[in-house]
């Protein structure tokens, strides 16, 4: 299990489903926040190993201690790009999703192939100061430091159900 949770979080790259609306048990209707990307809803688990083989590791990048996860090698080929996209999709059908967040910058990549595939809009969440229009902000702390990220205020209509697709490999 240990090994399989490595491996899913070395490609799954820390996707959640949010804002999926459900009926509660007092019979209103509300927002749920999803769980993490579940590896046991992944179609093959060969599949999500076959990906993890092809990341890249950086020792000391971008900072001494840190490990870098390149992922150049897997958008680099056509199939192993296309299968992350699926293996990312595989629980959501084309309709349930109505946005794709993907946040600076290889979420970008994986989230906007995701928001095609699902036939969803793409949000961008980006560096603070990156965005021209009226943005929510959120800090939060890295291994190295700490950062913040923004989005447009108008980038999502209350209600909407999302999937985030962070760049986070660790």
């Amino acid at each position: 299990r240990a090994i399989e949770e490595a491996m899913a979080r070395s490609i799954a790259l820390r996707v959640r489903a949010l804002g999926d609306k459900r009926r509660r048990s007092t019979g209103t209707e509300g927002v749920v926040s999803g769980a993490m990307f579940d590896p046991e809803w992944l179609p093959s688990k060969h599949a999500l190993s076959y990906l993890k083989g092809h990341l890249r590791n950086v020792p000391d990048f971008p900072k001494p201690g840190i490990q870098f996860k390149d992922i150049t090698p897997v958008l680099g080929d056509a199939r192993l790009f296309s299968g992350a996209i699926d293996l990312l999709t595989a629980r959501f059908n084309p309709g349930t999703v109505d946005a794709v967040v993907g946040i600076d910058a290889r979420g970008f990549i994986f989230a906007a192939a995701a928001a095609v595939k699902l036939q969803a809009g793409f949000v961008p969440v980006r560096k603070k100061g990156k965005l021209p229009y009226e943005t929510h902000e959120q800090d939060y702390a890295l291994e190295y430091g700490t950062a913040t990220v923004a989005m447009h205020v108008d980038a999502l209509k209350p209600g909407s159900r999302v999937l985030l697709i962070d760049d986070l490999l660790a």
